[in-house]
């Protein structure tokens, strides 16, 4: 029969080579073969798949006192939250490019979030027509390289409110609405809050020279998608521009016209 502490080790180490359980924070203690789970992870899922996790660890565990919380991690390095924080901004182009390519995942309704001071860690939220829409697009956001766990909140139902992956299919394809929705957009408040959005991430970005940069809604019926003109001095501010627009909140998809110098 397994001692206390050897059932321990054998917990710690199952949660530590668990593909499902990255960005947790887990405390283990065992007395008298129950394990009790102290800390944070990220959704209820990894709450499930921790407590699972320590029952297939070690047959003589009796009990699993789950106390995990389900919260955000607070940083006490303002360097740190920084380099992470880079981190996400330089990958989320990526993520929302992989769901927009997916041949038949409907992203209209999707928001992809990265998760502030954890490194490779999305949240999905938003809402899908169907529960197979659920999965998949949790499994595209995990097999984007450098992603290391989707947070998946993601609802089946009706449009509530369009994401900030892709243009509604309804504005594309319906001529009036089409119309209506781009006189009111190219006016509206929420539209020139993105673009100065948009303006001060580039301005306020520490290697980028957006000197000769301009942000424009881009032509056509294309909700949410801006374009950039102008100059960059090379390629890496052009790509540098792209992420950078890219992650800023309302924003769908950027038209990137910048031209090399």
């Amino acid at each position: 029969m397994s001692s206390d502490k050897l059932i321990t080790g054998h917990v710690l180490a199952g949660l530590d080579v668990s593909p499902f359980l990255v960005g947790a924070d887990i405390d283990v203690e065992t007395k008298d073969g129950v394990v009790t789970l102290t800390g944070t992870v990220l959704d209820s899922k990894q709450k499930a798949e921790a407590e699972e996790t320590v029952l297939a660890s070690d047959p003589d565990v009796k009990k699993v006192e789950n106390k995990l919380e389900i919260k955000e991690l607070v940083l006490d390095s303002l360097m740190a939250l920084r380099s992470i924080s880079g981190y996400n901004l330089r990958l989320l182009p990526a993520v929302k490019k992989a769901l927009l390519q997916h041949p038949w995942l409907d992203v209209t309704g999707i928001h992809i979030t990265a998760e502030k001071g954890r490194e490779g860690i999305f949240r999905l939220s938003g809402t899908v027509p169907g529960e197979k829409d659920v999965g998949e697009a949790e499994q595209t956001v995990n097999s984007v390289p450098g992603v290391k766990y989707a947070i998946n909140e993601l609802e089946v139902g009706e449009l509530k409110e369009v994401g900030n992956i892709a243009p509604s299919k309804e504005s594309k394809s319906d001529p009036k609405v089409c119309g209506s929705l781009m006189e009111k957009y190219a006016v509206s408040s929420r539209n020139l809050t993105i673009i100065n959005d948009i303006k001060t991430a580039l301005f306020s970005h520490p290697v980028l020279d957006a000197t000769d940069v301009n942000v424009l809604l881009a032509k056509g019926c294309d909700v949410g998608i801006y374009r950039l003109e102008g100059t960059v001095p090379n390629e890496k501010h052009k790509a540098i521009a792209e992420e950078v627009a890219s992650a800023v909140r309302g924003v769908q998809y950027i038209d990137n016209k910048l031209v090399v110098e």
